[in-house]
């Protein structure tokens, strides 16, 4: 399958240009991380990986119609929702379907650029998430440079996200902010695979049970053997409304109590390929 030129990609592009591409994971975040020694090529980096001057980086990155319809629109009948961080399904995924859409977070780094730009001093905590980002980019190099993979929006509408602008939490904050998130991931997933008419991976613990959540008690299961045991999820052509399930999750409640939440309706049932044992 041939590689795909898309903005979705300009991230990575930016990377290869560069030389990162070629260098191991640790090779690519320690070479990111020490960008900030010079400025002009740190904020290139930024500009280039924002598709800026094509994009404003001012307010927040919304897909268009047109967008989402070129990525419907790419090759492949067997498709996959797979997140940049969760290897174990990245490796399970090149192997079973003709296209992943891996989630990028930082689809969205308009405002990286923006504080590079204006920020007296280049913000630590801003290097090293760009160098995190470079090494899970350099990570699945080969299912980016084999065309089979493209960038997709790791983003949610308004009407699902009670927090726009929202970035993943340290592995110290409060676990209130850690379980939203990953709420908030599982939700991300089923959004675009519902758009793009994909499957769900994920071998991540948090966000399986998130899913399970999410798909709710009446999810039909099956079974699927390879190298490691899986199950296939299916749930109801409905989620419970996602903006109030993340706020039940960030105020530390059962996401499932009762009164049980209003439903928002999907194009077609979510399918989810999760580990057996989770």
């Amino acid at each position: 399958m041939a590689a795909v030129e898309a903005p979705h990609n300009a991230g990575w592009q930016a990377l290869a240009a560069r030389g990162y591409a070629d260098l191991s994971p640790p090779e690519a975040e320690h070479a990111v991380l020490e960008l900030p020694t010079d400025r002009a090529e740190y904020v290139g980096m930024l500009e280039a990986m924002g598709d800026y001057p094509a994009r404003s980086p001012i307010g927040y990155r919304v897909p268009t119609d047109a967008e989402v319809e070129a990525l419907r629109n790419l090759e492949g009948s067997w498709r996959v929702v797979v997140l940049l961080d969760d290897e174990r399904a990245l490796k399970t995924v090149a192997c079973l379907f003709d296209r992943t859409f891996v989630l990028d977070p930082f689809y969205d780094s308009g405002a990286l650029l923006y504080a590079a730009w204006h920020d007296p001093l280049l913000k630590d905590e801003h290097s090293r998430r760009l160098a995190e980002h470079a090494g899970l980019l350099v990570r699945a190099a080969p299912l980016l440079k084999a065309g089979t993979a493209i960038l997709a929006p790791d983003h949610l509408p308004g009407s699902w996200n009670p927090r726009p602008g929202w970035r993943k939490p340290r592995p110290t904050d409060d676990k209130r902010q850690l379980a939203g998130w990953w709420m908030r991931s599982a939700l991300v997933m089923v959004y675009w695979a519902d758009r793009l008419d994909a499957v769900v991976c994920t071998a991540r613990d948090e966000v399986v049970a998130a899913l399970d959540s999410v798909l709710g008690p009446g999810a039909t299961v099956g079974g699927m053997t390879s190298e490691i045991d899986w199950r296939l999820s299916l749930g109801d052509a409905s989620v419970p409304e996602p903006a109030m399930l993340i706020r039940r999750v960030l105020n530390g409640q059962d996401p499932d109590r009762a009164p049980p939440l209003p439903r928002k309706e999907l194009r077609r049932p979510p399918l989810c390929l999760l580990p057996a044992s989770a």
